[in-house]
């Protein structure tokens, strides 16, 4: 993940992602069912991991195919997921990219 923070990120943040949590609702009949929530829509920029920064983020989590940046989105954790043109994405890693809760760096699987 090589990313710098600079107010010009902005404009790549070119892809709208559906964020979402894992929950559980009620079935109206006294039970319930755990599903996924959708939270948010936000601006993303999305881009696969290939080569060596592949084998570099795989050592540290495994099975990372793609980096995804957004402005910070405090709560978000590697309990969420989103959709990306119609395809969840489940986040392994999220980073606080400078600690200064501007952007975010995620670290994330595709599901095949």
């Amino acid at each position: 993940m090589k990313y710098k923070t600079t107010h010009s990120d902005v404009g790549r943040l070119r892809q709208r992602i559906e964020l979402q949590e894992y929950t559980t609702v009620s079935d109206g009949q006294g039970g319930s069912t755990a599903t996924w929530q959708g939270i948010d829509t936000v601006w993303a920029d999305i881009k696969p991991v290939g080569g060596s920064e592949r084998y570099e983020i795989e050592s540290l989590k495994g099975n990372i195919t793609h980096t995804v940046r957004l402005r910070y989105y405090s709560g978000l954790s590697n309990e969420n997921r989103f959709i990306f043109n119609g395809k969840p994405y489940y986040i392994k890693y999220p980073l606080n990219d400078g600690y200064d809760n501007a952007y975010m760096e995620l670290a994330v699987t595709e599901e095949q």
